[in-house]
């Protein structure tokens, strides 16, 4: 009789068992994620026939339900596995400023603010509206430093650039803002009032990076 091959088996000539001689071993290999290994060792049960299953190099039908157990123990262990630390999250961590992650919003729903991992924890995505007004950005490390970077882009495509320094115990992004206006340099202090409640300050800043005068200031609340 001929027994159905899979296809990742496709290469492979299964022979008859002849009595006496031991089923042949077939040469597998790893072909890609747990899921993939799993359906090969339950293809190879499913194929043979009952009086063949004792050949094969598991000697009792009874090991198909240990290997299905613990190929699938690996995987859900693998999925479980917590995200790592990096020289960011450390960074974020080491300062106290995990309360800066998380989305903010005024309480008119005007002026958006989202800070959060990407990249796992390389990089803080930040995404910003205000109005019909929307910019795209990215908090990273200097590579091998703790100077933190600031880039963004924003629908009327102006390109902001930055770094984050502190000011009376507060982080402070400062920023060159080149658009339509031309350049444009501001500090945002970003305060922390309590667990749900950021306020931010956006100051003027001159040439020599002093900050001036407060151009606007608002209240953000923790949202959903």
């Amino acid at each position: 009789n001929t027994v159905p091959t899979p296809l990742f088996l496709s290469r492979f000539h299964l022979r008859p068992c002849l009595p006496g001689r031991p089923f042949p071993t077939l040469p597998l290999k790893p072909i890609g994620n747990f899921s993939d290994i799993l359906f090969s060792h339950v293809t190879i049960f499913n194929i043979l026939p009952p009086n063949r299953i004792g050949r094969l190099p598991f000697p009792h039908p009874l090991m198909k339900t240990k290997i299905i157990a613990s190929a699938l123990l690996l995987a859900t262990a693998s999925l479980t596995l917590p995200t790592q630390a990096s020289p960011l999250s450390d960074l974020i961590e080491q300062h106290q400023l995990s309360w800066l992650l998380g989305s903010w919003a005024t309480a008119d729903g005007q002026v958006k603010l989202v800070y959060e991992y990407r990249l796992e924890k390389n990089i803080i995505g930040v995404n910003f509206k205000a109005g019909d007004r929307e910019s795209e950005g990215m908090i990273a490390l200097k590579p091998g430093t703790q100077e933190s970077l600031y880039m963004s882009v924003d629908s009327q495509g102006s390109v902001s650039k930055g770094a984050w320094k502190e000011h009376e115990g507060n982080p402070l992004l400062k920023t060159t803002i080149n658009g339509q206006e031309g350049e444009i340099k501001i500090a945002s202090e970003h305060i922390n009032v309590d667990s749900n409640t950021m306020r931010v300050k956006v100051y003027k800043q001159n040439d020599s990076g002093d900050l001036g005068e407060v151009m606007v200031e608002v209240e953000l609340k923790r949202a959903k």
